[in-house]
């Protein structure tokens, strides 16, 4: 469990929701497996609240890549990548196509 300290106090329902839409891709990626999402949490989230430098062996950093080519597939396949879309967002060169460059 984590720390509620460290929890950002400015969640609202599209954090909520992207962090759930996210968990959930990440478990159907890799199939559920304990042993995976173990590795995930190592590898992916851990770092985030922990500023130490990682050094991977050479099998984790296969299982690094595995990892990121499954997720990442099953983010593009959910709609989840680019996050522009998922929040339904217009990136900033199209509002620059559309205002002029001077905005």
């Amino acid at each position: 469990m984590l720390d509620p300290t460290q929890i950002n106090p400015h969640w609202n329902p599209d954090t909520a929701c992207i962090v759930c839409d996210v968990e959930r891709c990440v478990e159907r990626a890799l199939d559920d497996d304990p042993a995976l999402l173990d590795q995930f949490w190592k590898l992916f989230v851990m770092p985030e609240f922990h500023v130490e430098p990682v050094t991977l062996s050479k099998e984790e950093t296969k299982v690094h890549g595995q990892i990121v080519q499954r997720v990442g597939r099953e983010f593009i396949k959910r709609g989840l990548f680019p996050l522009y879309r998922y929040f339904n967002a217009t990136p900033r060169k199209e509002w620059q196509a559309f205002f002029g460059s001077n905005q």
